[in-house]
């Protein structure tokens, strides 16, 4: 099952401002932004991999290589950061803390 709307517009009037502008870049113009984001987002909400992205995402070869691109250039970071300054969470609230995690002692086989 598709599932695109995941982004709400919302959440996208935040994070629209700190994505990467086509301004001054050569070559093609961007994808949709917020489509290859759900199409990311998509890959790894199921776990398939990226040659099984649905066609309305866009080619996955260019939704990787913006993931890519996203991972190496602070633009996630940059997402975060964003999505932080307009909540009144603070980073032990959007961290998660594995101290809280509890791991088996002895397991039986």
């Amino acid at each position: 099952m598709l599932r695109d709307g995941v982004i709400s517009d919302e959440l996208w009037d935040v994070l629209e401002k700190v994505m990467p502008q086509d301004a001054g870049r050569r070559g093609r113009p961007w994808n949709d932004h917020r489509r290859t984001l759900e199409g990311i987002i998509w890959r790894f909400r199921t776990g398939s991999p990226w040659r099984d992205l649905p066609a309305p995402f866009g080619p996955y070869q260019s939704v990787w290589e913006r993931h890519r691109l996203w991972s190496t250039d602070g633009t996630y970071g940059r997402m975060l950061a964003a999505v932080r300054d307009q909540t009144e969470l603070d980073d032990d609230e959007v961290a998660v803390s594995y101290t809280h995690l509890t791991l088996p002692t002895n397991r039986e086989v």
